[in-house]
């Protein structure tokens, strides 16, 4: 499959009931990724907020546009802006909220939030896309797609996109704008940025589809700035000092906001504002100098310690700072200080703002330096003991514990993989020391799954290289189940065969030995078996061992694995000419990858299905399934497998009569094969469908068993109607038949195709 196929098959697999939490005796260490439903409602309005009404008032139409960008700096009220605008339409349109993060970076995790808010919005959407099933291919392959024809059939919906600056990865930026060209008229898309977003805006501004609100509508004027600072500060400020104040912080409602807190206990308020400095470097040295010295020092402990957390919750503020009392505070701070969000309707969870948490970090690590690894190491404790591993990691890595870091990315990185999130995993193998990380082997052998997963070939090949710099490797079971290091490694090369056959059945067959049956892994290890006995030749061999693959990975809810055994043992039915046992477990694979959301992951599987739709006639409904196959493996790319799903597909168009595309799909597959180490009997069989494409082409067209029988009943003079009867199916069934074999014989009357078959009978 893949540029890194059938490894995304093992790893997916390898995880514990695809995402269930796996345990040791301190707790969950190993729970799969999670939607965090906090990131999925825009934050509360609090009383008192400047509702903006010019800006509102602009906001009011935007669904008539594409895209509504509102873009400024830090502190210039965007997220508040959206927030109060999302609140009062909330009864009159649906709206889906993202708070975007630095997690948002890994596009598996920024489209399962952005699906699941969506779902929110819209119970009544049905949509089968799965950012997690994905696999290596790019979303905008087969996700993103679905999803978007799902919302065009839709009620209209908003769609915010807070926070896009947060998002610098090349994959999900690529993935926004793919989105933003292709979004269904019934989504109207919403984005609040720091920075000017990598979107094609240009073009949306010369076809109006584009609303903009920027820097210069987002300043305060004087008479906002009189909201804020004399009605709800209650400051009592001249209108001159005002004006003063709005020149010199450009209208920054954040720089003002600092102004009117630290002006509320000085003695003197026009000498204040006469000596208040202008730049933005000032204005944020007032919220050290005065914002936190306006609290008790408890208060500016919890604020300074707790800023190392992305949310802050009581309970978790009271393990990790040693305290008691923290949701006490924290409802406190977050009545009297704004720069403390609410996330939730139950005042349980809080983030900072974006701009007050990181001063706040630069000031904990002024202040108490030695305190931030302890802290990120309580962090990570805690996380790690309420399951979420990916803050546990986090936390490890900002605390230089590597030895913890790594022992839950060596447990839990098949969860990860499970749910597509491989630029998590890779992120956190980045941020190892070089030092720590070249001395653990079995962060290597992460790495070499990880980087296959991505397609990364040869970057995979060269840390594998690393590794065996360690054989004779230690010994040992591996946190992620692996038996040891030989058996992971052992299993990657039997999975990931690149053209090899011969190598790829050595390497299973030892990997078959080191995983005992119970293990998870074993159905992988059976499974690489399997495959490369199919690719020699040794079709009932294969048979058996694919039996034992998906009976195992049954049992351990391997379900990748289980499907591409089913279809492939249907392809070998076929082979045999056992149609009957070919259609069902067709259709077996078929509800399997439908039922477990793999369609875009087991290409093999519509592979089965459309070879048993050709073998009863169906080329209709085969060619589409074919078809579908050759793209999901072209997005894996192993060479194998793409070969064999090209010549899958280059059958199906030999025998419907579709001579010049069958002609080019066997040439790809050939030059795929030429450059294979050992592939085995495909050449062979690739040679097979050449000859029966030349025989198609010299006029025996491939007729099926049960077309060549209706074609006798034609030439005895039999209806349709009565050649249903003769045979015992419907008249629709052999009405398909008959357009099957005139779309062959390349003819369009009963006469016709009379003819052609009785010169396809004489060679001529």
């Amino acid at each position: 499959m893949g540029e890194d196929g059938r490894e995304a098959h093992s790893a997916r697999v390898g995880s514990d009931d695809r995402g269930n939490d796996v345990h040791d005796d301190r707790g969950p260490v190993a729970a799969g990724p999670v939607v965090l439903v906090t990131k999925l409602r825009p934050p509360a309005v609090r009383e008192g907020t400047l509702p903006r009404e010019s800006l509102q008032r602009r906001l009011e139409d935007a669904h008539a546009h594409r895209l509504t960008l509102v873009a400024g700096p830090a502190g210039f009220g965007k997220t508040t802006l959206l927030a109060t605008w999302a609140e009062r339409r909330a009864s009159r349109r649906p709206l889906a909220w993202v708070s975007l993060d630095a997690a948002d970076n890994d596009p598996a995790v920024l489209w399962s939030h952005v699906i699941a808010a969506l779902r929110a919005a819209l119970p009544q959407l049905v949509t089968a896309a799965d950012p997690g099933a994905a696999g290596a291919a790019p979303l905008t392959q087969a996700v993103l797609p679905r999803l978007m024809n799902d919302l065009s059939e839709s009620e209209p919906v908003d769609l915010v996109f807070d926070d896009v600056h947060r998002v610098t990865g090349d994959s999900s930026r690529d993935s926004l704008a793919w989105v933003l060209d292709h979004a269904p008229a019934t989504v109207h898309i919403v984005m609040s940025s720091r920075t000017e977003p990598r979107l094609p805006l240009p073009t949306l501004r010369a076809r109006g589809e584009l609303l903009e609100l920027r820097l210069e509508d987002l300043r305060f004027d004087d008479a906002e700035a009189t909201e804020l600072l004399n009605i709800g500060l209650g400051l009592g400020l001249a209108p001159d000092d005002i004006h003063a104040l709005v020149e010199r912080t450009e209208g920054w409602p954040a720089g003002l906001y600092l102004a009117g807190l630290s002006m509320r206990n000085a003695p003197d308020r026009h000498a204040f504002v006469s000596t208040f400095g202008a730049s933005s470097r000032h204005v944020l040295d007032y919220l050290v100098d005065e914002v936190l010295l306006a609290h008790d020092p408890d208060l500016q402990d919890l604020m300074l310690r707790s800023s190392i957390l992305e949310q802050l919750s009581g309970p978790s503020c009271d393990e990790i700072l040693g305290r008691s009392n923290s949701a006490r505070d924290l409802r406190e701070l977050a009545r009297t200080n704004l720069f403390l969000v609410p996330l939730d309707d139950r005042d349980e969870w809080y983030r900072f703002h974006h701009l007050f948490g990181q001063l706040l970090q630069v000031e904990l690590q002024r202040r108490m330096p030695e305190s931030v690894p302890e802290l990120h190491k309580r962090a990570a404790s805690w996380h790690r003991s309420h399951g979420d591993v990916r803050a546990a990691i986090d936390h490890a890595l900002d605390g230089e514990d590597f030895a913890t870091a790594a022992e839950l990315v060596q447990g839990c990185w098949p969860e990860f993989a499970n749910a597509g999130h491989y630029q998590t995993t890779l992120g956190w193998l980045q941020r190892f020391p070089d030092p720590v990380f070249d001395a653990d082997v079995r962060l290597l052998v992460v790495k070499a799954w990880v980087l296959s997963l991505c397609g990364q070939r040869a970057d995979a090949a060269a840390v594998l290289n690393d590794v065996d710099r360690f054989s004779p490797y230690p010994s040992g079971k591996l946190p992620d189940g692996f038996s040891s290091i030989e058996s992971s490694v052992t299993t990657l090369r039997a999975l990931l065969p690149w053209g090899d056959i011969g190598t790829q059945l050595t390497d299973a067959r030892r990997a078959c030995e080191l995983e005992p049956p119970e293990s998870k892994w074993y159905p992988c290890a059976a499974w690489s078996v399997a495959a490369a006995l199919y690719y020699q030749d040794h079709l009932d061999e294969a048979d058996t061992w694919f039996d034992e693959a998906f009976t195992r990975a049954v049992v351990s809810a391997q379900w990748i694995v289980a499907t591409s055994s089913l279809a492939y043992r249907s392809m070998i039915a076929g082979a045999a000419g056992r149609r009957d046992d070919q259609q069902l477990l067709a259709e077996q694979a078929a509800d399997l990858a439908a039922g477990c959301g793999l369609d875009d992951v087991v290409g093999e599987a519509h592979s089965a299905a459309g070879l048993s739709l050709a073998a009863r006639g169906a080329y209709d409904q085969a060619l589409p399934l074919l078809a579908r196959g050759v793209t999901v493996m072209r997005a894996w790319g192993q060479p194998t497998e793409l070969i064999r799903s090209l010549a899958d597909y280059a059958f199906g168009l030999a025998a419907s009569g579709q001579a010049d595309v069958a002609t080019a799909a066997l040439e790809e597959a050939r030059a795929i094969a030429d450059a294979c180490v050992d592939p085995a009997a495909l050449p062979q069989r690739l040679g097979h469908i050449t000859d029966h494409l030349t025989d198609a082409v010299v006029g025996r067209p491939g007729l099926t068993d049960r077309e060549t029988e209706i074609v006798g009943l034609l030439r005895d003079g039999l209806t349709e109607r009565e050649i249903a009867d003769r045979l015992y199916i419907s008249f629709n069934t052999v009405h398909t038949h008959v357009r099957s074999i005139y779309k062959k014989l390349g003819v369009a009357s009963r006469v016709d195709a009379l003819n052609r078959a009785a010169q396809a009978r004489q060679g001529t």
